[in-house]
C-alpha cells in the first residue's frame, strides 16, 4: 500500500475528534515546540494526555511514562516529536499499541514507516503540526 496524506477535512476531523494523546518527545523546556504544542492542547480542556519522555518524572503537571509501551488502555493519536531517522525505531511500539493516528509534527517524515502504519490500519500524517491543524479547524 502507498501511504497518502489525509484530506484538509480528515486532519479536521482528526483534530476536532480526538481526545487521548500520546506525545512522544515531550518537553519541560518552555523553548521547545512539544513543550508549546502540549501547553495550548491542555489549555483547550479537551483532551487526555500522555507526556512520552524517559528522561522526565512530569511535563506540565503530568506524570512522563517512559515509553509507548507504558501506556494502558487505547490512545486516539501518538503525536511524534523526534527526528525523522528515530521513527523506525519508535514503529514497533506504535504498531503494538494501534493508535487511530500517528502524527508526525512538522518537519518529520518517514515514507517506509507511514506505509508500515497505514498497512496496519493506523492512519498517518506528516510534516504537520497538530496544534496549528487544531487551531485552524476550531475557526
Amino acid at each position: 500500500m502507498v501511504w497518502i496524506q489525509p484530506s484538509t477535512a480528515e486532519i479536521d476531523a482528526i483534530v476536532l475528534n480526538s481526545k487521548t494523546l500520546a506525545i512522544v518527545g515531550a518537553s519541560n523546556d518552555p523553548s521547545r515546540p512539544s513543550h508549546q504544542v502540549m501547553r495550548y492542547l491542555l489549555d483547550q480542556g479537551c483532551f487526555e494526555i500522555f507526556p512520552i519522555n524517559p528522561k522526565e518524572e512530569s511535563i506540565l503537571g503530568l506524570k512522563s511514562l517512559a515509553s509507548l509501551r507504558d501506556l494502558s488502555g487505547e490512545v486516539d493519536v501518538v503525536i511524534v516529536f523526534r527526528r525523522s531517522d528515530a521513527i523506525p525505531e519508535l514503529l514497533p511500539e506504535v504498531l503494538t499499541l494501534k493508535p487511530k493516528v500517528l502524527w508526525l509534527q512538522l518537519g518529520i517524515q518517514h515514507e517506509e514507516s507511514a506505509r508500515l502504519a497505514s498497512d496496519s490500519r493506523i492512519v498517518v500524517v506528516q510534516d504537520r503540526c497538530f496544534k496549528i491543524e487544531h487551531a485552524r479547524a476550531k475557526r
